[in-house]
């Protein structure tokens, strides 16, 4: 008789401690508002009203000169494709940066140039973002 009282009592302590414990859990009081059903969405809605003008208006980059001659001078896609020279916290890293910069630049009326880039790396044997040891 002992042994069926204390297991009804272990019972009851069990369902308490669940009924309370779900009740913290699953409060609805406690969770926070989702604040993404509140947002509206406009029908047709386009981030650029006239995306021709604004691709025309892009190639007047003051900095197209620019990143022109960096690229010249670093052959900068030969530079990202290979990682080298690997960059460091001297003047390539700075130029490796431009690189980017440039590529970036490049990428956007030239999708292909950054697909060739990653191409090169996924296939490559070695992660190219592996600094080489010159010993």
């Amino acid at each position: 008789m002992k042994i069926k009282v204390k297991k009804m009592k272990i019972m009851l302590v069990l369902l308490i401690s669940l009924i309370t414990f779900s009740d913290d859990v699953f409060s609805k009081e406690k969770l926070l508002p989702n604040t993404l059903l509140e947002i509206k969405v406009i029908k047709n809605w386009e981030p650029v009203k006239d995306f021709k003008k604004f691709k025309e208006y892009s190639k007047l980059t003051p900095m197209k000169g620019w990143f022109k001659k960096k690229n010249e001078e670093w052959n900068c896609f030969d530079r990202i494709k290979n990682v080298d020279p690997y960059p460091k916290d001297d003047y390539s890293h700075w130029a490796w940066f431009t690189c980017q910069g440039f590529l970036h630049y490049a990428g956007t009326n030239n999708p292909q140039i950054i697909g060739d880039i990653l191409l090169s790396w996924a296939s490559a044997k070695k992660d190219p973002m592996i600094e080489k040891k010159n010993n």
